[in-house]
């Protein structure tokens, strides 16, 4: 059986000086070791700061200056905050974490491992990469606060009754990039018109970006309404519809303001204290891709326009699978990010105002001029043409659609 045979060790430092109430945190003296016959490894640090509060601490394995996973670093125990965030460490020396890498990391070998210790204070977990945000809606439409939680694990999606599709509201962290937006001229579906001409774009801002549309359930926890959305399904948690722009941000108000008071996601931003919103379109098709320059997000390309697609069926509701119906969210294959449902079910709205020619629009666009909004994704109504990364389409901002949905965001910063 291979061993895991792992030296060096490095630290990161989070230090913002004033941006932390609570003064500087400092990790120094970070080692590493493993023992050969139960493959554990030992990590110790340091642990300072100047107000000598507790602080959350997170471990990452990288080999050749790139993380194995924290699929593969789950089971730690000792001066740890663990993935699900449940505790802080306090300050002090001599810290140690236990890693178990057989169990996580069983069969791998590596001569040039890392050990990445970071330490965040508890309102600045949103600054861990790849980190989940939590929006419990338990209280419904009359809480008077939406608590907001972080943590490293992924939803169980295997769970039909889990909280991701009932009263929590989850989003992850996407790091900022640079991607190609648009589609080529080959692309089987591509549409001239929309247009999807190829560019480059610059997001130099990380953003978080639900990782599933809102669903019929989680709407009616933020505003007290019932969706109607049309054909429905069996299924007890399928995406919300019949929204429009102005429901979501507010009748008059332009990509670039706000959300107006009363619109749904002014509701969501007061009772959380973040500045919730759509995501750009750019946002959006760069989590969409999630690193892809292909039709669809798991790396293939269509082959037809209508009809049913191999490709596509493994990750979307369309209508070649889903006959106009929505169904439960996260049911489908997510992209390499973990998003779900980014093509098909619903049909999601977009921040900026539709720009025939976005080409211009390339450092953090957002288009703020328009009289109409932006359609992505695709949706159960919608051939495969539809569900493709690229796709655009221009809507009515007033005009509700049943199959008409919608993902939160939050960019970090505003």
């Amino acid at each position: 059986m291979k061993k895991l045979l792992i030296i060096g060790a490095a630290a990161t430092i989070v230090s913002a000086g004033a941006a932390f109430a609570d003064g500087v945190i400092a990790i120094d003296n970070v080692s590493m070791r493993q023992d050969r016959r139960t493959q554990k490894v030992y990590v110790t640090y340091d642990l300072a700061n100047e107000g000598n509060a507790a602080a959350y601490v997170v471990l990452d394995i990288q080999t050749n200056g790139v993380s194995i996973g924290r699929a593969n670093i789950k089971t730690l125990s000792g001066d740890i905050s663990g993935n699900d965030l449940s505790q802080t460490v306090t300050v002090g020396t001599g810290k140690e974490i236990v890693w178990e890498a057989r169990k996580d990391w069983k069969g791998n070998l590596t001569s040039n491992a890392t050990a990445v210790v970071t330490a965040y204070y508890a309102d600045h977990l949103y600054q861990i990469p790849g980190v989940y945000m939590n929006i419990d809606l338990s209280g419904g439409a009359s809480a008077v606060h939406y608590p907001v939680s972080y943590t490293l694990n992924a939803p169980d999606v295997a769970d039909a009754t889990a909280s991701f599709a009932k009263g929590t509201l989850w989003l992850k962290r996407i790091e900022p990039g640079v991607f190609e937006m648009g589609s080529p001229k080959t692309e089987v579906g591509h549409n001239a018109n929309g247009p999807e001409t190829l560019h480059q774009v610059t997001l130099t801002k990380p953003f978080f970006i639900g990782v599933f549309e809102t669903t019929q359930y989680q709407y009616k926890q933020l505003t007290g309404t019932t969706l109607s959305p049309g054909a429905g399904s069996s299924d007890v948690y399928p995406a919300a519809g019949s929204v429009s722009y102005n429901i979501l941000r507010g009748s008059g108000t332009a990509p670039d303001a706000a959300p107006a008071s009363g619109s749904v996601l002014a509701v969501l931003s007061a009772k959380t204290g973040l500045s919730f919103d759509l995501p750009t379109e750019a946002q959006w098709e760069y989590a969409c891709r999630a690193g892809t320059t292909t039709g669809f997000y798991n790396g293939t390309n269509p082959s037809v326009t209508s009809g049913k697609d191999a490709n596509l069926s493994p990750l979307s509701w369309y209508i070649g699978v889903a006959n106009q119906s929505f169904r439960q969210i996260g049911k489908k294959l997510p992209n390499n990010w973990g998003l779900y449902d980014m093509l098909g079910n619903a049909y999601e709205v977009v921040r900026d105002y539709y720009a025939a020619d976005n080409t211009k629009y390339t450092l953090d666009p957002l288009v703020k001029s328009g009289t109409q909004t932006i359609l992505r994704g695709g949706s159960c109504d919608s051939n495969v043409n539809w569900n493709r990364s690229a796709w655009r389409l221009s809507w009515e901002l007033g005009t509700a659609h049943r199959a008409l949905g919608f993902r939160i965001a939050w960019t970090v910063g505003e």
